[in-house]
């Protein structure tokens, strides 16, 4: 049989258990959301549920389906934290003078972090003479998020820039001029 009509067969016979009604536009979301993880996993999944579902428990989610299948990618804040977790475990596991063995256990993400805080020596000492520690973690965990998300656009290495949109072109080369601190170096 199909893995999409096995899928549909699953999904009807659960939401025929959990007493909803289905819509073009919901079965259409839950194809569309579950496809890349694989229709036929997903009927697998779903024959799972069967078993379990009343109307009581309603139709299994998407993200509970895609949970339940090992799918799906953490969370921005989840991997915010981990990278964060790892650059603090590796600076008390090997200190300022292993720089290279603390690039790779942390991983690209928190390398990139302690890149762009001042390097690993740098790191260290700060964390290490930090006052309050917390407040250095939470401008890692939200820097690693920026990252993630610059990384997703495609816009890692390039500087942020003001949006100049919409804006006449007066104030676009006051902007300019503000920024470059004179009038001669608007390039």
């Amino acid at each position: 049989m199909d893995p999409k009509l096995r899928f549909l067969e699953m999904l009807n016979t659960v939401a025929a258990l959990a007493n909803v009604s289905l819509t073009k536009t919901l079965v259409a979301v839950y194809v569309e959301e579950l496809e890349p993880v694989g229709l036929d996993r997903a009927a697998a999944a779903l024959r799972r549920y069967a078993t379990k579902t009343t109307p009581r428990t309603g139709l299994p989610t998407i993200e509970q389906i895609k949970a339940d299948l090992g799918a799906g990618e953490p969370s921005d804040d989840a991997q915010a934290r981990d990278a964060v977790s790892r650059i603090v475990e590796s600076i008390c596991r090997l200190g300022y003078n292993w720089p290279i063995q603390a690039q790779q256990a942390v991983g690209e993400l928190a390398w990139e972090i302690v890149r762009r805080s001042g390097g690993w020596e740098t790191v260290c000492e700060d964390y290490t003479y930090a006052r309050e520690k917390t407040v250095m973690l939470a401008q890692w965990r939200e820097l690693a998020k920026s990252l993630l998300e610059r990384a997703r656009t495609g816009q890692l290495d390039s500087a942020p820039s003001l949006p100049t949109v919409g804006l006449p072109d007066v104030v676009s080369k006051a902007l300019v001029v503000a920024l470059n601190g004179k009038a001669g170096r608007e390039s």
